[in-house]
């Protein structure tokens, strides 16, 4: 067949085009593949150029800076559905990129269940403890007859848990003695979740870490208006001379 001359740098510019496209692809087969090899090594922290042909794994990069702390949930066997909604909803939310333990604490031991699949949907590290019966319970000493006698006045007055004992234990648990709890000994901040709650937004800062940072000793997300039946003599009580 007949080509005239003036095709002919056409037909050799396409065939260098060609060419080319064939190497290009080529080289790329080969960078992901190296690229594939350098993601499966065994090291925990690698980092890689992605915009580099020669891209190198950079090893022993420090982990990131965390504080001593764990999540605590003071909750009961028959809470298992509330508290895996909270969790999963921290997960997602929170605890996914910064990677704290969890503390369970409760007034009876946790059956199988709750421990099997509260460990299933955590990300790190769980521990379950039993609370101490003097940290839950109110002590001997306590008139009876009169905290009764309270609680029925609370109570007549619709105020919310007013005749609520085991309420009271977790208040009064809650208010000092936690920290005191063996597997929390160990650390210095501590969040407390609490089942059915809902996390509206991704947190994307450590809170534990603003607190240490800024030497801050507690915090909060909300604060609801007290019953002041409830607190009548708290004021005259804790404040400073």
């Amino acid at each position: 067949m007949y080509v005239p001359t003036r095709y002919f740098p056409v037909v050799l510019i396409s065939l260098i085009g060609f060419y080319y496209l064939l190497s290009i692809s080529k080289e790329e087969r080969e960078y992901l593949h190296t690229l594939r090899e350098r993601l499966s090594c065994p090291e925990s922290h690698v980092i890689i150029d992605l915009d580099s042909h020669n891209a190198a794994p950079i090893k022993n990069v420090a982990p990131p800076r965390k504080a001593n702390a764990a999540f605590v949930i003071l909750a009961r066997n028959q809470d298992l559905s509330g508290v895996l909604d909270s969790i999963q909803q921290n997960e997602d939310r929170f605890n996914k990129k910064f990677g704290y333990p969890y503390v369970f604490l409760n007034d009876e031991p946790f059956d199988p269940d709750f421990i099997k699949y509260t460990s299933e949907v955590i990300s790190t590290t769980s521990e379950y403890g039993v609370i101490h019966h003097d940290h839950w319970h109110q002590p001997e000493w306590i008139d009876e007859a009169r905290a009764t006698a309270a609680r029925q006045k609370l109570e007549a007055q619709d105020v919310a848990y007013a005749k609520s004992v085991p309420y009271r234990n977790m208040c009064r648990f809650n208010s000092g003695f936690f920290f005191r709890h063996e597997l929390l000994k160990k650390y210095d901040y501590y969040w407390r979740i609490e089942p059915d709650i809902k996390f509206y937004c991704d947190l994307d800062f450590d809170p534990f870490l603003f607190m240490q940072d800024n030497k801050k000793v507690y915090g909060f997300t909300i604060a609801l208006h007290e019953y002041v039946e409830t607190i009548e003599t708290l004021w005259n009580t804790t404040r400073g001379p």
